[in-house]
Protein backbone atom coordinates (compact mmCIF):
# COMPACT_ATOMS: atom_id res chain seq x y z
CA UNK A 1 0.00 0.00 0.00
CA UNK A 2 2.81 1.99 0.98
CA UNK A 3 4.15 2.00 -2.38
CA UNK A 4 1.18 2.99 -4.01
CA UNK A 5 -0.10 5.86 -1.71
CA UNK A 6 3.66 7.26 -1.49
CA UNK A 7 3.30 8.54 -5.29
CA UNK A 8 -0.25 9.40 -5.65
CA UNK A 9 -0.49 12.66 -7.74
CA UNK A 10 -2.12 16.21 -6.90
CA UNK A 11 -5.06 15.53 -9.05
CA UNK A 12 -5.67 12.19 -7.40
CA UNK A 13 -5.80 13.86 -4.16
CA UNK A 14 -7.27 17.22 -4.90
CA UNK A 15 -11.11 16.53 -3.85
CA UNK A 16 -10.60 13.40 -1.53
CA UNK A 17 -9.75 13.92 2.94
CA UNK A 18 -6.14 12.35 2.60
CA UNK A 19 -2.53 12.78 1.31
CA UNK A 20 0.18 10.75 0.26
CA UNK A 21 1.63 8.76 2.80
CA UNK A 22 4.85 9.67 3.84
CA UNK A 23 6.35 6.83 5.41
CA UNK A 24 5.03 3.05 5.58
CA UNK A 25 4.08 3.24 9.17
CA UNK A 26 0.90 5.79 7.88
CA UNK A 27 -0.10 3.35 5.20
CA UNK A 28 -0.07 0.32 8.17
CA UNK A 29 -1.87 2.81 10.47
CA UNK A 30 -4.38 3.91 7.41
CA UNK A 31 -4.84 -0.22 7.44
CA UNK A 32 -5.63 -0.09 10.71
CA UNK A 33 -7.68 2.75 10.76
CA UNK A 34 -9.81 0.77 7.98
CA UNK A 35 -10.14 -2.78 9.49
CA UNK A 36 -11.07 -0.91 12.91
CA UNK A 37 -14.01 0.78 11.05
CA UNK A 38 -15.22 -2.29 9.74
CA UNK A 39 -15.14 -4.43 12.24
CA UNK A 40 -17.15 -1.86 14.50
CA UNK A 41 -20.21 -1.79 11.64
CA UNK A 42 -18.89 1.91 10.65
CA UNK A 43 -17.52 1.39 6.70
CA UNK A 44 -16.74 -1.22 4.55
CA UNK A 45 -13.80 -0.35 2.40
CA UNK A 46 -12.84 -2.35 -0.92
CA UNK A 47 -10.17 -1.63 -2.98
CA UNK A 48 -10.76 -1.88 -6.79
CA UNK A 49 -9.38 -3.79 -9.57
CA UNK A 50 -9.43 -3.60 -13.34
CA UNK A 51 -9.57 -6.55 -15.41
CA UNK A 52 -5.69 -6.68 -15.58
CA UNK A 53 -5.75 -7.06 -11.39
CA UNK A 54 -4.45 -3.34 -11.33
CA UNK A 55 -5.05 -1.65 -7.82
CA UNK A 56 -7.04 1.91 -9.61
CA UNK A 57 -8.58 2.58 -6.42
CA UNK A 58 -10.74 2.70 -3.19
CA UNK A 59 -14.74 2.89 -2.79
CA UNK A 60 -16.68 2.45 0.84
CA UNK A 61 -19.70 1.25 2.27
CA UNK A 62 -20.91 3.93 5.38
CA UNK A 63 -24.29 1.91 6.45
CA UNK A 64 -26.33 4.80 9.10
CA UNK A 65 -28.52 1.64 9.79
CA UNK A 66 -31.14 3.18 12.24
CA UNK A 67 -31.55 5.69 9.49
CA UNK A 68 -32.04 2.96 6.86
CA UNK A 69 -29.56 5.39 4.70
CA UNK A 70 -26.08 4.46 3.29
CA UNK A 71 -23.32 6.56 1.53
CA UNK A 72 -20.24 5.45 -0.01
CA UNK A 73 -17.23 7.03 -1.28
CA UNK A 74 -15.03 6.39 -4.24
CA UNK A 75 -11.48 7.88 -5.38
CA UNK A 76 -9.94 6.18 -8.57
CA UNK A 77 -6.18 6.96 -9.18
CA UNK A 78 -6.03 9.72 -12.25
CA UNK A 79 -4.43 7.13 -14.49
CA UNK A 80 -7.31 5.24 -14.34
CA UNK A 81 -9.69 8.14 -14.81
CA UNK A 82 -12.20 8.00 -18.05
CA UNK A 83 -12.52 4.58 -18.12
CA UNK A 84 -16.22 3.94 -16.95
CA UNK A 85 -14.64 2.65 -13.26
CA UNK A 86 -17.00 5.37 -11.20
CA UNK A 87 -20.05 4.58 -13.48
CA UNK A 88 -19.48 0.27 -12.90
CA UNK A 89 -18.76 0.85 -9.04
CA UNK A 90 -22.21 3.09 -8.55
CA UNK A 91 -24.17 0.28 -9.95
CA UNK A 92 -22.38 -2.31 -8.14
CA UNK A 93 -22.95 -0.21 -4.57
CA UNK A 94 -26.28 0.83 -5.57
CA UNK A 95 -27.52 -2.99 -6.16
CA UNK A 96 -25.56 -3.78 -3.06
CA UNK A 97 -27.62 -1.06 -0.96
CA UNK A 98 -30.95 -1.58 -2.71
CA UNK A 99 -31.14 -5.38 -3.42
CA UNK A 100 -29.27 -7.08 -0.77
CA UNK A 101 -29.30 -4.64 2.16
CA UNK A 102 -32.47 -3.25 1.49
CA UNK A 103 -31.79 0.20 2.64
CA UNK A 104 -34.34 2.94 1.50
CA UNK A 105 -31.56 5.89 0.74
CA UNK A 106 -28.35 6.31 -0.88
CA UNK A 107 -26.45 9.58 -0.79
CA UNK A 108 -23.59 10.41 -2.67
CA UNK A 109 -21.65 13.58 -2.40
CA UNK A 110 -18.56 15.29 -4.02
CA UNK A 111 -16.70 18.62 -3.98
CA UNK A 112 -18.75 21.55 -6.10
CA UNK A 113 -15.62 21.66 -8.27
CA UNK A 114 -15.14 18.05 -8.97
CA UNK A 115 -16.47 18.22 -12.59
CA UNK A 116 -15.10 14.87 -13.41
CA UNK A 117 -17.48 13.44 -9.87
CA UNK A 118 -20.10 15.47 -10.69
CA UNK A 119 -20.31 14.46 -14.23
CA UNK A 120 -19.50 10.47 -13.74
CA UNK A 121 -22.30 10.63 -10.51
CA UNK A 122 -24.82 12.31 -13.10
CA UNK A 123 -24.06 9.95 -15.67
CA UNK A 124 -25.90 7.36 -13.23
CA UNK A 125 -28.03 9.90 -11.58
CA UNK A 126 -29.60 10.18 -14.74
CA UNK A 127 -30.01 6.11 -15.45
CA UNK A 128 -30.90 4.85 -11.78
CA UNK A 129 -33.53 8.21 -11.04
CA UNK A 130 -31.95 9.68 -8.59
CA UNK A 131 -32.21 13.45 -7.72
CA UNK A 132 -29.44 16.36 -6.83
CA UNK A 133 -30.47 17.58 -3.40
CA UNK A 134 -27.94 20.36 -3.54
CA UNK A 135 -25.19 22.09 -2.17
CA UNK A 136 -24.29 22.03 1.55
CA UNK A 137 -21.70 24.61 2.99
CA UNK A 138 -18.78 23.34 4.90
CA UNK A 139 -19.40 19.83 4.78
CA UNK A 140 -15.82 18.10 4.19
CA UNK A 141 -12.36 19.06 4.95
CA UNK A 142 -10.62 18.23 2.07
CA UNK A 143 -7.23 17.48 1.78
CA UNK A 144 -6.61 17.54 6.18
CA UNK A 145 -6.64 21.15 5.41
CA UNK A 146 -8.82 23.69 7.95
CA UNK A 147 -11.32 24.74 5.42
CA UNK A 148 -14.11 22.68 5.09
CA UNK A 149 -15.52 22.96 1.68
CA UNK A 150 -18.85 22.54 0.13
CA UNK A 151 -20.04 19.98 -0.74
CA UNK A 152 -22.87 18.45 -4.12
CA UNK A 153 -25.08 16.25 -2.96
CA UNK A 154 -26.93 13.85 -4.71
CA UNK A 155 -29.91 11.45 -3.31
CA UNK A 156 -31.01 7.90 -4.45
CA UNK A 157 -34.08 6.13 -3.30
CA UNK A 158 -34.62 2.56 -3.19
CA UNK A 159 -38.31 2.82 -5.07
CA UNK A 160 -36.88 4.76 -7.62
CA UNK A 161 -33.88 2.87 -8.28
CA UNK A 162 -35.53 -0.53 -8.70
CA UNK A 163 -37.96 1.36 -10.86
CA UNK A 164 -35.56 2.62 -12.93
CA UNK A 165 -32.72 0.07 -13.06
CA UNK A 166 -35.10 -2.66 -14.93
CA UNK A 167 -35.45 -0.44 -17.89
Amino acid sequence: MYDKYKNIDEKTTQYVTFEPHTNPKESEEFTEYCITKFENGINAPYLMYDKDNNWIGTTSFDPYNEKRIAESGIYIFSDYWGNGYSKERGKAMLDMKFKLYDYEYWISKCHTDNNGSIKAITKYVVNNGSEKVGILPNQVNYNNTNNYDNSLYFKFSKENYLKNSKK
